[in-house]
């Protein structure tokens, strides 16, 4: 299904996978910085100055208005201090950049539809910060210069992979992942939850009688007739030809991992003899591997 709708999921950026290029702009941030370096650099001249002149710390102090102990601690330096700036790793705003970029490229100029549509995805935070990233670039635009390259979104096989996991084994950012998937289009929406109640069924580790399972899985299969997506409509047909084997599947204790096993190892000794081997060699090669 979601190679079907490759793009959609072109809309969803891969977890972790941002660089935050929008989050840190600010536009006036090395300006600051710069500003802090030379006071900071005056301040040390200033100090080191006064200290060759034999005048006392306090009275050093007192002259340029700052306390004492900070004279003491910039004595103690033989070139200015640098200032350590701190920048969160991961702000609230950065795996939304490349939806709010894209929203930019098709036209929408609103701060407050796209802040509103991106809350609508889990978005938590502030509106200043979807402001800030549309002013930067309204300034691009000004100044004639090209705006950032999205990233590429979410593989099919990335995104069933997430799909595929227990709740309690996704990480943070899969599981935003997985409701940006739920609510880029209605397609995967109902496709993911329906997914999540039948592996919900399969993984249910309560003693149910076969006629319980029997009525949530014809259930489930009415919703999947009904979901409009074509995928469902061919599995559910699959379970109505298996409906007994998939009853028994969910109430039974057994697996058949270990035969499925076997068969694996079958091919691996049998694709180890290059195609040489017959079927009587390959029978003596299995036999003496089980004794």
């Amino acid at each position: 299904m979601f190679k079907q709708h490759a793009e959609v999921l072109d809309l969803v950026p891969t977890p972790t996978d941002h660089l935050q290029r929008l989050t840190n702009l600010r536009l006036d941030r090395e300006t600051s910085k710069g500003h802090t370096r030379e006071q900071t650099r005056n301040l040390f001249d200033s100090i080191h100055a006064l200290s060759k002149k034999g005048i006392k710390n306090a009275q050093v102090a007192r002259e340029l208005g700052i306390h004492r102990h900070t004279v003491e601690k910039y004595l103690a330096f033989k070139t200015p201090p640098e200032r350590h700036h701190f920048t969160k790793k991961v702000s609230a705003i950065a795996p939304y950049e490349d939806y709010i970029l894209g929203r930019w490229k098709q036209g929408c100029r609103n701060a407050t539809q796209i802040h509103r549509e991106i809350a609508e995805q889990g978005y938590p935070g502030a509106y200043q910060n979807v402001v800030r990233i549309t002013r930067y670039f309204k300034e691009q635009e000004r100044l004639s210069k090209p705006l950032p390259e999205r990233s590429p979104g979410i593989s099919t096989s990335h995104a069933a992979g997430i799909l595929v996991k227990r709740p309690e084994n996704r990480s943070e950012e899969e599981t935003r992942t997985l409701k940006r998937l739920k609510t880029a289009h209605r397609t995967t929406e109902r496709c993911c939850t329906l997914f999540e109640h039948f592996a919900g069924m399969l993984r249910d580790k309560e003693q149910r009688s076969e006629e319980q399972m029997r009525g949530r899985l014809e259930d489930w299969i009415g919703e999947a007739k009904a979901s409009g997506v074509a995928e469902l409509k061919a599995f559910a047909v699959k379970l109505v030809q298996d409906m007994e084997a998939v009853v028994a599947a969910m109430v039974m204790p057994y697996s058949q991992g270990q035969t499925e096993g076997r068969i694996n190892k079958l091919k691996l000794v049998k694709r180890s003899m290059y195609g040489r081997g017959k079927f009587d060699l390959l029978r003596q090669r299995v036999l003496y591997a089980a004794s």
